[in-house]
């Protein structure tokens, strides 16, 4: 441990995220996940959504994390209204990872909406099942403050 402790002293700590033992106050209600891992019976159910859907998705390539989607409201298709896309380069692999990516998409997806929906259904399709758990079930992990932050705008 000293080795490790050693190699990594001079590294600036200013931005490394502080975990605690909390994600939310256990009263806070917590958001629904239904995470099917059969991926032709998660699009078919994706297919059947109302309300509004936003798709997100990360990736890490040629050491860089990025992320994008896509919001789409059910209720406007009939009129021919396009979906919303979003794509943006997070950062380097040594700084980000795609995990945290798929929660800042979520975030940005959130964000994004525009009119806000009242009374209205959000669905969050992602692919990332380990963001959607989070984000269902805070817990004591990575990524706290971004579901902090997704908990807020809803």
């Amino acid at each position: 441990m000293q080795k490790i402790a050693s190699m990594h002293q001079n590294a600036a700590t200013d931005r490394l995220e502080p975990v605690e033992l909390y994600a939310l106050e256990p009263w806070t209600p917590r958001l629904q996940a239904s995470i099917n891992a059969d991926m032709a019976k998660a699009l078919s159910r994706a297919r059947q959504t109302v309300g509004v859907r936003i798709a997100t998705s990360s990736s890490a390539r040629n050491n860089i994390v990025g992320y994008g989607g896509a919001i789409q409201d059910t209720n406007q298709i009939l009129n021919n209204s396009k979906c919303t896309t979003y794509s943006i380069t997070h950062g380097p692999r040594s700084e980000q990872n795609p995990y945290t990516a798929s929660l800042i998409a979520v975030l940005e997806g959130l964000l994004r909406l525009t009119p806000v929906p009242r009374d209205q259904l959000i669905h969050i399709l992602s692919s990332d099942q380990g963001a959607l758990q989070a984000i269902s079930k805070p817990r004591h992990q990575s990524g706290q403050t971004t579901i902090k932050r997704i908990y807020k705008v809803i």
